[in-house]
């Protein structure tokens, strides 16, 4: 997982270039250069994905006996897997979808400067899936969700301070390594909750519950923002980092990576 997340690297730099080169491209309105090159290179990226072959399925592992999802869900570990990613993929698309509207259009930074801030933040998104692999192996998925939750902590008081371009960088670096050890300490510890043969339900709830909670923080960022503020945005993350605290301490010492009983 960690070695497949930094594909997203080269999607750090590659995007937000894109975006700033060709958002005067076209006479059809600012950014309309930009969305044309961003379809083009998700074109490419069905291509690509038109050549892919599954890997075959072991028969015997669909065919084994499956628990109902609300006995899976009930385990403490998908408690805090699944609210993990939830919360990982809410707080980064509130916070860096209005980033650049706060930055570019609020606060009247140049294009190049708030190109520069998504792009560390994409990085820091990817770049440590270098070490955080090797830090789950270490020190386990729950204590890397614990980091990952101090660093979206940092993020909001260094956003909340000012707005300053160096305050703006920071948070949102800060925002992106958060994501990064809240997600991939998510999705290792999700892995001890199911067996073979459940995983494709198992997983497919997880994602419906991260993209739902994503689909909802990114239609409403821009909204808040606009409406009531940047403080605004930060105080709509706190009650998700309060619920992960409550998860965090409910399930302690009972979120442990194992295999699952089957009951």
């Amino acid at each position: 997982m960690s070695i497949l997340m930094l594909a997203g690297v080269a999607a750090a730099w590659l995007g937000p270039w894109v975006a700033e080169r060709l958002h005067n491209w076209s006479e059809w309105g600012e950014f309309s250069g930009s969305f044309m090159g961003m379809s083009l290179l998700m074109s490419i990226s069905v291509l690509v994905l038109a050549f892919y072959e599954n890997v075959p399925l072991e028969i015997k592992a669909i065919d084994a006996p499956q628990r109902p999802l609300p006995r899976i869900m009930a385990q403490p570990a998908f408690l805090l897997a699944a609210s993990a990613g939830a919360v990982a993929y809410a707080m980064m698309s509130l916070i860096m979808t209005a980033t650049p509207v706060s930055m570019h259009q609020i606060d009247h930074f140049n294009l190049s400067d708030t190109t520069w801030v998504i792009q560390s933040h994409v990085m820091a998104m990817f770049l440590p899936s270098l070490f955080s692999g090797l830090l789950i192996d270490r020190v386990g998925p729950t204590r890397v969700i614990l980091l990952g939750l101090l660093l979206m902590v940092a993020c909001l008081c260094v956003a909340y301070v000012d707005r300053h371009l160096l305050h703006y960088w920071i948070s949102l670096v800060l925002l992106g390594i958060g994501w990064n050890f809240l997600f991939l300490g998510g999705t290792t510890l999700l892995t001890s909750t199911y067996q073979p043969a459940e995983r494709f339900k198992v997983q497919a709830l997880n994602d419906f519950l991260i993209f739902s909670l994503q689909a909802m923080a990114a239609l409403g960022s821009g909204y808040i923002l606009l409406s009531y503020g940047w403080h605004a945005l930060l105080y709509v993350c706190v009650p998700l980092l309060l619920a992960m605290v409550v998860i965090l301490w409910h399930t302690r010492g009972q979120s442990t990576v194992g295999t699952p009983t089957v009951v």
